[in-house]
C-alpha cells in the first residue's frame, strides 16, 4: 500500500538537507514496502537521468527497507499511525546531491544497525554487509524532535554518470 509522499507524522524524521533534490515515501511496514521502494527508486532515478546507478541503488534501497521493516515488526510499542490506518510505517528518502545519491531510510526502531557477519550456510544477515559493498558510505542517526527511531543511509557515488 503506497502512503502519500507527503509524512503522515507531526514532523519528518529525515534531517533537512543543505541543497539537492530529494523526494520521500512512506509506505506500511510489511514486506511488500520492499518492492513499492524499488519501483519509486526506478522511477526516482529515471526521472534524474540516472538510470545507470539503478541496479545498486535498488540493491541499497531493498537491503535498508528490508531491515527497517524487520525493525519495525520487532518493536511492542504502538505504531506510527499511517493517516489513520493504525498501521507501522517506514520512510525512504532518495537525496541527490553534487557527491552522490544518498538513500535514507527511516524506521521507528531506536537501536542501531550491526553489520553481521553472516556464516556460508545462513539464510540472512547479508543485508548491511552488501549495503557496505555497494556504496561509497553509510551510517545512522537518530530522528529528531518527536518522532520515533533512526535514519539509516548510505552515500552512492555517481561516478562517471553525468545527466
Amino acid at each position: 500500500m503506497l502512503l502519500p509522499t507527503y509524512a503522515p507524522m507531526k514532523s519528518s524524521p529525515f534531517r533537512s538537507p543543505a541543497g539537492g533534490i530529494w523526494s520521500d515515501l512512506y509506505m506500511i511496514a510489511e514486506s511488500s514496502a520492499v518492492s513499492q521502494a524499488r519501483r519509486f527508486t526506478e522511477a526516482y532515478l529515471r526521472r534524474r537521468r540516472l538510470t545507470p546507478l539503478t541496479d545498486t541503488a535498488t540493491l541499497v534501497t531493498s537491503e535498508l527497507v528490508t531491515n527497517a521493516v524487520r525493525a519495525t515488526g520487532t518493536l511492542p510499542s504502538p505504531p506510527v499511525d499511517a493517516g489513520g490506518a493504525g498501521q507501522a510505517v517506514v520512510g525512504l528518502r532518495l537525496r541527490l546531491s553534487p557527491a552522490g545519491l544518498f538513500v535514507e531510510v527511516w524506521d521507528r526502531d531506536p537501536r542501531p544497525p550491526v553489520l553481521a557477519q553472516a556464516g556460508a550456510f545462513d539464510e540472512g544477515g547479508r543485508g548491511l554487509a552488501l549495503v557496505d559493498a555497494f556504496s561509497k558510505a553509510w551510517d545512522h542517526y537518530p530522528c529528531a524532535g518527536t518522532t520515533p527511531g533512526k535514519v539509516v543511509w548510505a552515500e552512492i557515488s555517481l561516478g562517471t554518470v553525468t545527466s
